[in-house]
């Protein structure tokens, strides 16, 4: 009878899991809390220039395209299914049900780091495209200096829209090509300027900055704050690792450090965790051998 594995995200590390685990004559599920996959092949718009054998994809094809794969090898995925942790042989979801299961691969993705000043909290994570969508963009502020910030900053500008760059370096820390793309687009630099404080306003947002040793207030519409990525990791989640490091592999981004990110490196996690586990013997009380070993509030065909 196939093992089962159950796989927490649908990002690049997950499906590449996924995708392994069925090659290998596993019966993989992957639990998304989001409703599409991709991960933060979501929130990039660039064509993707190093992935071998498939250079200048955009990331919304490659979603297609993997998404067409999974469907191809009969991997079911479970949108709007946040699995919060994992204790004593069962998958926890924030719903109160349980998914018995003796192997999982943990694929949760990177989050958006917070700024830490007041009045940070109330800024909403809004990403470029939804916010051109909504054609209604007056100002806009990007806190930040590497890929992300100086795309994101590029993109409003080239649309027209008066945007501000705030970066506390001397120098911008995106690609080359980059920040030729952000001077050509016209957008305001201020670099060695940090933010020290945000506050709403009738406009949207008052921003308070220290630049080059004197202080500015600037009024913006939106906000967008920049400033890197960390592993998404909850502290119940970082606990179940802890103490079930033998049945929870932690894959992907969240488990590298800044450097080796990349999408390359996710594929392979997902190929690594599913080796390992191949090699681990099959002990005759692994729960996991059907897709139905739910427990909780309701019926286990409600949860699929």
């Amino acid at each position: 009878m196939r093992r089962k594995v159950e796989i927490v995200g649908a990002g690049p590390a997950g499906i590449a899991a996924a995708i392994w685990a069925r090659r290998l004559n596993w019966e993989p599920t992957i639990y998304e809390r989001r409703l599409v996959l991709g991960g933060q092949l979501a929130h990039v718009s660039l064509p993707i220039t190093d992935l071998p054998g498939l250079p200048g994809i955009y990331a919304h094809e490659l979603c297609q395209r993997l998404a067409v794969q999974l469907d191809s090898l009969h991997v079911p995925i479970l949108y709007g299914r946040e699995a919060i942790g994992y204790d004593r042989g069962y998958l926890i979801f924030a719903d109160g049900r349980r998914v018995a299961s003796a192997e999982v691969v943990l694929a949760p993705g990177l989050r958006p780091r917070q700024l830490a000043v007041p009045g940070a909290e109330l800024i909403e994570e809004v990403s470029v495209s939804d916010l051109l969508a909504a054609r209604e963009v007056g100002p806009a502020a990007v806190i930040g200096g590497g890929d992300r910030a100086v795309e994101a900053a590029s993109r409003l500008a080239e649309e027209g829209i008066g945007t501000l760059v705030i970066h506390r370096g001397r120098r911008l820390d995106a690609r080359p090509a980059l920040e030729e793309r952000l001077t050509a687009s016209g957008a305001q630099l201020w670099t060695e300027s940090r933010v020290t404080a945000v506050e709403p306003c009738a406009a949207g947002w008052q921003i308070t900055v220290e630049w080059r040793g004197r202080r500015a207030v600037h009024i913006v519409h939106q906000i967008l704050v920049r400033i890197g990525m960390i592993p998404d990791l909850s502290t119940r989640w970082q606990a179940s690792l802890d103490s079930a490091s033998d049945h929870v592999n932690l894959i992907g981004d969240a488990a590298r450090t800044p450097a080796y990110r990349s999408l390359v490196t996710a594929f392979a996690d997902g190929m690594t965790a599913v080796k390992t586990m191949v090699s681990k013997p099959n002990p005759e009380n692994n729960p996991a051998v059907d897709a139905d070993g739910m427990v909780g509030p309701g019926s286990s065909s409600t949860f699929r």
